[in-house]
This record gives C-alpha cells, structure tokens and sequence, in this order.
C-alpha cells in the first residue's frame, strides 16, 4: 500500500533518462530529468511533465532550441498539473515561456511545450503535449 501512495504521489522524486521529446535540447546536457506522463489516448495526443534540474545548463539555450517565446501570462492549469514538487504559484524569480501555438487545451498538432524557469532553483518545468 505504501508503495501505491509512492508512486501516486511521484514520492520521492526519481531522477529519468530525457523523454525523447526533449532529448539532446542544446543547454541541458548536464540537466537532471524528472519525468512525469499525464495520460493520453493509447499513443496519440500524450501529455508529460518534465522537470529539468540545470546543474548549471543554460537555460537560455534549452529555450532558444524548443523554440520558445517569453509569455507574461502562465495558465492557472500548469499549477495544479504536478506532483508534490511541481510548484504551486508563481515566484519573483520564475519567467514563463511557450511554443508559438500552445493551448493548455489539446492544442495543434506536433509536440508543443510550456516551460517556467525557476531562477533561484536552476530548474525549469516544462509541460509537454504530443499531439497527433
């Protein structure tokens, strides 16, 4: 049982192998991966957190490579998508980027991303939607 609620509650946090969404980003080479996947429909339209643990990557550069653009805006949605270490409200030292389409609805196809860096941390969480 206690097993059960650990793996529910992503508890406590296992460092993954990039999710092939992500992997090889230019500036994250030396980043830890944290993945978590939301669900989908068999393997179409998936959705995954990934929280990205910089030790010292640039975080300029994992933006520029996704193709992300500076958003003042973060959906209320990406505040109650994670687990127990997703944050939970904005901070002064968070910046709030996307891919030119993104929706926190299904959104277009293709892989679309919504990323906050957390300054203060060296982390970025990224939301990840595939969709067929």
């Amino acid at each position: 049982m206690i097993a059960g609620i650990s793996i529910f509650f992503d508890f406590p946090a296992i460092r993954d192998a990039p999710l092939y969404q992500v992997d090889g980003i230019q500036g994250a080479e030396n980043a830890d991966h944290y993945n978590r996947s939301l669900g989908g429909f068999l393997d179409l339209d998936q959705e995954f957190l990934v929280r990205m643990d910089l030790n010292g990557s640039d975080p300029a550069r994992v933006v520029r490579d996704l193709r992300l653009h500076a958003m003042e805006d973060i959906p209320h949605q990406f505040w109650r998508l994670g687990p127990w270490y997703w944050p939970k409200s904005r901070q002064p030292d968070m910046e709030a980027y996307a891919s030119q389409h993104f929706s926190p609805e299904r959104g277009p196809d293709g892989l679309n991303y919504f990323a906050v860096h957390d300054r203060r941390a060296d982390r970025v969480f990224l939301w990840v939607k595939d969709n067929f």
